[in-house]
Parts: structure tokens; sequence; C-alpha cells
């Protein structure tokens, strides 16, 4: 028990900086959004005041409604049982990932704990490792079950972007989960669009197609390839449009080779979602805890560069804020788009070497180790 519990509260502590001192901005958005749904009011024609700015609602009226108990908490409480939350997600889709090992799962958890998507995430008081235990439990926990595909459709409800895991259940054919995730989606959508339809019209007619309500496209932290292109100046009509078929082409390609490994097609499906969302703040990179764990049972190398770009943030190294991203030299441009770059340099290696590539490698040089009980294991 010991053993168990002493990595996790070497974890906390030193995440206790963002979890406890931070004023966690997003929760407060999500807190003055529920209000303004259980008041009635149009979620997406008006503005909510946090520290010294204002900001707009972006996710759908579906997440208003999930955020209603924040409503009625106070802001410090409120921002507590979400870390909470956030904090068990995280460990539960470690628990998932490296096969149901609990003194394992606990030092993972340690060292995810000082990562930046993880400690943004935290501060900031985001849902971003809530989403990512939906998708997981849903795309490799419950795949023998009759609601394969409902939690996922529930993510995407809650915000946008979860909608491009129906590409993994698309590659592994499981048609079946694919259209409860869209029943899902599409229940959960109606159910909010009953309770606030003046909200969800706006939401599916105006701020849905709006970008800019997300935030500046150019900050360093955008980690997405809109945030390239547009620190790189680059204008070129349909540039991302063609980055972003690039992407998915070459996702789908990956994961159709990778399809008998759960866990490695979801990691590399929650690619098309980093890059390819207009704006993808770092701390939506949570995501880069399942690619290293996903890489770790064929690469450790991988794995392991996949850790300490999470833990270094190459980005945050360089001067950033106020228009400096515009300013910066090439090799800066290669240092402060590193998560994409790296997200980039993992498709490509899954695309050109598959699941065989690694076992001959493993083979040639010992065993491989796997789980007890396992991803693999448990399809």
């Amino acid at each position: 028990m010991v053993t168990l519990i002493v990595p996790i509260v070497i974890g906390l502590v030193a995440l206790s900086p963002w979890l406890f001192s931070s004023y966690h901005l997003d929760t407060d958005v999500y807190r003055q959004g529920a209000q303004a749904f259980l008041a009635g009011e149009d979620l997406y024609t008006q503005l909510y005041s946090v520290d010294s700015a204002t900001l707009p609602f972006t996710y759908p009226p579906f997440a208003a409604l999930v955020f209603t108990p924040l409503a009625v908490a106070p802001l410090w409480l409120g921002g507590l049982l979400l870390s909470a939350a956030s904090l068990g997600c995280l460990w539960w889709v470690i628990y998932v990932a490296v096969g149901r090992r609990a003194r394992l799962t606990s030092w993972v958890f340690a060292l995810a704990c000082v990562l930046e998507p993880v400690r943004d995430t935290i501060s900031f008081g985001q849902v971003n490792l809530i989403l990512m235990a939906l998708v997981v439990t849903d795309l490799l926990c419950l795949r023998t079950s009759r609601w394969h595909g409902a939690l996922a459709g529930v993510a995407a409800a809650i915000k946008l972007t979860p909608a491009v895991f129906i590409v993994a259940l698309l590659v592994q054919r499981r048609w079946r989960a694919a259209g409860t995730m869209v029943a899902s989606a599409v229940a959960a959508t109606l159910v909010a669009g009953a309770l606030a339809p003046t909200s969800t019209l706006t939401y599916l007619t105006e701020a849905l197609g709006d970008p800019g309500r997300i935030g500046g496209l150019s900050y360093a932290t955008n980690q997405s390839l809109s945030g390239v292109l547009e620190r790189l100046a680059i204008e070129l009509p349909g540039l991302w449009e063609a980055g972003c078929v690039v992407v998915i082409a070459g996702v789908i390609a990956a994961a159709w080779r990778w399809r008998a490994d759960p866990l490695m097609v979801c990691a590399l499906v929650s690619v098309i979602a980093l890059l390819c969302s207009p704006v993808s703040w770092s701390h939506h990179w949570v995501w880069l805890i399942v690619v290293a764990l996903a890489w770790l049972p064929n690469s450790a190398g991988v794995a392991a560069l996949v850790a300490a770009a999470s833990l270094i943030a190459p980005h945050r190294l360089l001067p950033h804020g106020s228009g400096f991203e515009m300013q910066w030299p090439w090799w800066a441009d290669v240092i402060g788009n590193a998560y994409v770059l790296l997200a980039a340099g993992i498709v490509v290696l899954a695309a050109a070497c598959g699941p065989e590539f690694f076992s001959r490698r493993i083979s040639d040089g010992g065993a491989r180790h796997q789980p007890k009980t396992g991803i693999r294991d448990m399809a």
C-alpha cells in the first residue's frame, strides 16, 4: 500500500503550486456559462468576466448543462473538485494504459503530474483529462459492451474535438460502436437543445464556425497546424485545409497498420484533434501521455522523447506573448513548434514502421515485455 500511495503523494506535492495557488480561469468560465444556462440566457452573445479580462463560452450547450454543479458552488470549491476529478481521471487513464498494474500506475502518475499539459490543465481548471478518460474508457474498456461508443459520443457533445475518435472505431471496423457514438452525441445535443434552444441555435449557426472566439492563433502555446502557419505568417489560401487532409490521411494509414493495438490507434487518432483543431493550447496535449504509454512497449526511446518534450515544453523556453512569436528566427520556429513536429514525426514513424518492425527489433534483442493484463489482452 505504501508503494502505491507514496508516488501519488509525490506527484500531488509537485503539482501543488498549480493545484492550490492558481486562479482556475477556465473553471470560472464554465461556472459562469452554467449560471447563464440555468438563467435561460444565450451562452454565446455575452462575454464572461474572468480575472482582468472577458472571455466567451466556446463549448457546445451540452457542456454548460454538464457544468451546472459548478454554478451553485463557490469558485474555489468548484476548482478543487474539478481538479480532483481530473487527477482521478489521469490515474485511471494510466492504469488502463499500463495494463491495470496499480504500483506502476502510481509512479507514472507522479511523473505525469509534472508534465506541462497536466500542469496547465490543473492551473486553468480545464476538462481535458476528464474528456480523455471518457474516450480511453470507451475505446479500450468497453469494446465488448453494447455501450461501446457512447462515452466518446458524450465527450464529443461536451467538446467538439473528441468527435475525431470515430476514426479509431472506423479503422478497427467497429461499425456498431461508431453508430452508437454518433447517436449518443446527437442525443446529448438534442437534450441541450430542448433545454436551451436559443443557445443551441446560436452555437450551430454562429459560434461553431468562429475560431476567433477561441483566442489568438499565433500565441506560442497554440500548438496546432494553424498556430504554426500563423507564426510563420504564411497566408496561402487552402494551405491549412491541405495540411489537415495530409494529417488525417497519415493518421488513417498509421492507424490501419496498428489496428490490432487499440491503445496505439487511440494515441494516433488523438493527433488529428491536436493538429487539425484551429487552436490546440498546450494543455490540450495531455494526450501525449497516452502517446508515450502506447509507444513504451514498442520503443522506449520514442516514449522517452515524448515524455521529455512534455516535461520541458520547448515553446515556453522562447520569448513569447505580445507578438514575440512573429519575430522568431528559423531555429526558434523549430523549437517553438516542437509539439507539432513531434506529433507529425510520430505519425510518419507509425505509418512507415508497423508493429511487426518493432516486434522484430525486440525479438532480436530479447523477449518482449507484455503487461500482465494489458490493453491488447482486454480487446
